[in-house]
């Protein structure tokens, strides 16, 4: 056989083998899947149905892996014609729909009356498989022992140590998988389960990081979007630092309403003047940070932890400012013991020992990987956000050391060609600052922004009539509130 001979054959056999990788056919059998819906275990939500999605790990190659998506749904429960499926997700990112449903079912019961609610454990997440669990115990510890804002070279080092550790704990665990788990893959993972569930387009309801998730569906899919609700809005041209510097600054803003509400309240302990309020706050975690408290079983209270508390505690202030009234009461009179109990407690909302969050996070929208950086940005933020901002700073350091990023940075989204979406702003959110709505809004080709001039974050669900009506009108019957409406406290 000549040299030419054996180069011939040799491109027909790469031809062939090329030729039979048919992406469309190779993802056919997850979009035909049937799902196998039996009772939830668990008695939370009687009539909860679960079920797994299986989806590829690597949608490059679809002949690869297989991971489960674990599923959950409320079925439709009125007598009216109904809509199909409404898809939700609870945000995070690392926050688990399966349980929302199950746990939080109520909250969607005027929607189940046209609608099947279903909703998911992302990929990575919860009781899907497999799962991001890379974080011992004495490692997520250690970091939440830290002080508020590492000051001297021992305590930066700590940090440096620590965030290292954390990156590296999850590669070891997840190995290529941790590339696999960014929200493009749970974009197409929806785009899977809105066919499995045999809706020619989706109907979704995301809160928090599940607007992110909504938005970038309408981006790569904008033809199989029907209603989307986007309830308070990431904007997704965010990168890492800007969306922690803009929170800092946001949650600073809330606290500071919160220092200021406090002494109308019976039994608040922090003085009349806010200057002085915050002052009291600052002071109690600078306590912390100098001398942790240690509890009779060995639980630590340290100066960051006291910090996460306090920022949880924006979320709802509707339950979260009268718990924290009553915890600072007692830490101020010395018993730090009610403080310590509602910082380990399940509510906690601040973690940075969130291995799932930081595995998205850090994929999605870090774009710097210089960890010396961090001590200025901590100077920096504490200008305009002197409680939190330089704990917030310190919270990029992870991601500064993460071993999986995306090659698509963050940017605009347009979603040409999608159906229209309610864009929701909370104007006193302290986690996804009403301006990243108004953002995201003015970017899509179909947005349409609603604000509530509430406190705390996540607006449908919270008991303003007017948030309830614009939701429920746009996903039950299509009709979008007016332009620039805006629903008061």
């Amino acid at each position: 056989m000549t040299a030419l001979s054996r180069l011939l054959l040799a491109s027909l056999a790469l031809a062939a083998a090329c030729s039979d990788a048919d992406p469309e056919r190779d993802l056919r059998p997850f979009y035909e899947q049937t799902l196998r819906w039996e009772p939830c275990p668990s008695d939370t939500a009687p009539d909860a149905e679960c079920a797994g999605l299986r989806v590829p790990a690597d949608y490059t190659d679809p002949r690869g892996a297989v991971w489960t998506v674990a599923l959950a749904r409320l079925p439709a429960t009125g007598d009216a014609p109904g809509l199909g499926s409404l898809v939700t997700n609870p945000g995070g990112p690392g926050n688990s729909g399966v349980s929302d449903l199950r746990v939080n079912g109520a909250r969607y019961d005027r929607l189940r009356g046209r609608y099947d609610v279903v909703s998911f454990d992302p990929r990575g997440i919860g009781a899907s498989e497999p799962a991001i669990d890379c974080l011992d115990a004495e490692l997520a510890t250690a970091i939440n022992d830290q002080v508020s804002d590492p000051a001297t070279p021992e305590q930066q080092a700590l940090a440096v140590a620590l965030a290292g550790a954390v990156a590296a704990s999850c590669e070891e665990q997840m190995g290529d998988g941790l590339a696999l788990v960014g929200t493009r893959n749970v974009a197409r993972d929806l785009d899977v389960l809105r066919a499995v569930l045999g809706e020619e387009r989706l109907d979704y309801l995301g809160r928090s990081y599940g607007t992110y998730l909504g938005a970038l569906y309408a981006e790569i899919f904008p033809g199989r979007t029907h209603r989307l609700v986007l309830d308070s809005a990431m904007s997704p041209a965010n990168d890492y630092e800007t969306l922690r510097r803009e929170q800092a600054v946001a949650f600073q803003a809330s606290i500071d309403r919160f220092v200021a509400d406090c002494p109308s309240h019976p039994g608040c302990p922090l003085a009349a003047d806010p200057e002085e309020g915050g002052a009291q706050l600052a002071g109690l975690i600078a306590t912390l940070d100098a001398e942790p408290y240690v509890a009779p079983d060995g639980r630590t209270l340290s100066g960051s932890r006291a910090l996460h508390l306090v920022e949880s505690s924006m979320y709802q202030p509707e339950t979260g400012w009268p718990a924290l009234r009553a915890t600072l009461a007692a830490a101020l009179a010395g018993d730090l013991q009610p403080m310590l109990e509602a910082a380990y407690g399940r509510g906690l909302r601040v973690d940075p020992a969130d291995a799932p969050y930081l595995s998205v996070m850090c994929h999605d929208l870090q774009r710097g990987r210089d960890p010396a950086v961090v001590p200025g940005l901590a100077r920096a933020w504490a200008v305009d956000a002197p409680l939190n901002g330089a704990n917030r700073a310190w919270s990029v350091l992870p991601c500064t050391l993460w071993p999986a990023r995306s090659d698509v940075a963050p940017g605009p989204l347009r979603a040409a060609g999608s159906g229209d979406v309610l864009v929701i702003g909370v104007t006193g959110d302290p986690a996804t600052p009403v301006a990243w709505a108004r953002a995201l809004a003015a970017m899509l080709a179909h947005g349409r922004l609603l604000e509530w001039q509430g406190d705390g974050h996540v607006a449908y669900g919270r008991g303003s009539a007017c948030v309830a009506a614009a939701v429920e009108g746009f996903l039950l019957d299509g009709v979008l509130p007016p332009d620039g409406t805006i629903c008061p406290r």
